[in-house]
């Protein structure tokens, strides 16, 4: 197992911190922790001779290939929270606006971010 990460010759801090036996950073995601302690377990087991490096190399591909999916789901669902976040303020902007201004344009307002159209001009 050489110091390449599979597909793109690079090799993540975490996965450098963990080859060189290095203590796990402070600070880190679940999915971080559990990479960094998939890769330390890998380059240990490889050093002491348990693996080889074909059957190294192919587990460590599927951890960064799990890593990376974990990491990337975990993104989708924090853009995810924060979009229906801001639906939700607009929305609730928007139906105030309304409840307090019943006119045709604010009606159009809270339409159009009802309808996920707009969500800046609620207010």
């Amino acid at each position: 197992m050489e110091e390449h990460s599979q597909g793109t010759g690079v090799v993540s801090r975490l996965e450098k911190l963990a080859m060189k036996g290095e203590p796990m950073p402070d600070g880190l995601s679940l999915v971080d922790q559990m990479f960094f302690q998939g890769m330390a377990y890998l380059y240990a087991r490889f050093h002491l001779k348990v693996i080889d490096r074909n059957t190294g190399s192919r587990e460590k591909g599927l951890l960064i290939y799990e890593h990376d999916k974990e990491t990337r789901s975990a993104a989708f669902a924090s853009d995810l929270a924060a979009h229906r976040s801001e639906v939700i303020r607009a929305t609730e902007t928007a139906l105030c606006r309304y409840r307090k201004e019943r006119t045709l344009e604010a009606a159009d307002v809270l339409a159009d971010v009802l309808d996920g159209r707009v969500f800046h001009h609620a207010g």
